[in-house]
């Protein structure tokens, strides 16, 4: 899971090359990557949280996804994906208000298309076509895409053993730059869902530095985070079955023009369960 980056599902084509089979390599070792075919569909449920207090004002934002992933094409190992919001249920609290979030409406039959690697790196992330008001919910979107995938070695791993993302470094348009680096446990084999499914484990870490927009102007931001991640993944399919991600990060915060350090504090949530 990433803070600014990385932190769907009935399938409907079976995938048939060997490699994709369940038991790769000797004893009980499982393939840990993704691969998909042109023509891959399947739907997913999806729950995203964020909460945000900076000095002790608070504002939050929950949404229910329903989504439809699609493979689109395969180049060099990289594969072009769709998620088309079927439905969308947001709200948002200010000041102690509840609302609804504009997204409810703007985001509902809108399709987001991105680039998807075999170790779940998501880049490239764009509407589709015009969607009004995508500049207010793009961080949002960005987010449950990137946090919705596991990162996964791409080679056959044993039950109990590990494996790490290294440090990965990030900038900002405005200069904050973001440093992230994850350790993942394959725990065992479970049922969920029907399939059998690998239980995976991870934490993530991360720094934060250099400046950020805010609504009060650019800050100067100092922090760190740390998360956690529970997912179960159908080894024979390269499917996500089940996925629950939690990110902390702390920050201090000081206007550039000049003021008081401002303590601030991001939460985000992401839950992930094929239909």
């Amino acid at each position: 899971m990433r803070i600014t980056n990385r932190m769907h599902i009935v399938m409907v084509a079976v995938l048939a090359v060997a490699v994709f089979a369940v038991s790769v390599g000797a004893g009980d070792d499982i393939m840990f990557g993704y691969k998909f075919e042109e023509g891959y569909s399947a739907k997913y449920k999806l729950k995203f949280s964020q909460e945000i207090d900076f000095g002790g004002f608070t504002m939050s934002v929950l949404a229910d996804f329903e989504v439809e992933e699609k493979c689109t094409g395969v180049a060099d190992g990289v594969y072009s994906m769709e998620a088309t919001f079927i439905k969308v249920e947001a709200s948002q609290v200010m000041f102690d208000n509840m609302q609804e979030h504009p997204m409810s409406e703007q985001l509902a039959g809108q399709t987001v298309t991105y680039k998807l690697d075999s170790h779940g790196d998501v880049s490239e992330i764009k509407a589709a076509g015009y969607v009004d008001g995508w500049a207010a919910m793009k961080d949002i979107v960005e987010r449950v895409i990137e946090s919705s995938y596991v990162y996964l070695p791409d080679e056959a791993i044993a039950a109990g053993s590990e494996w790490q993302q290294e440090a990965e470094k990030e900038t900002t348009e405005e200069g904050m730059e973001v440093v992230t680096s994850s350790k993942f446990e394959f725990k065992e084999m479970k049922q969920q869902k029907g399939r059998d499914c690998a239980k995976i484990k991870g934490k993530v870490e991360n720094t934060i530095t250099g400046d950020m927009p805010t609504p009060q102007g650019v800050m100067e931001a100092d922090g760190s985070g740390t998360g956690e991640y529970e997912c179960y993944f159908d080894p024979g399919t390269t499917t996500i079955v089940k996925l629950k991600g939690r990110m902390d990060v702390r920050m201090d915060m000081v206007p550039v023009s000049g003021g008081d350090t401002i303590e601030t504090t991001v939460t985000y949530q992401v839950e992930k369960e094929l239909l």
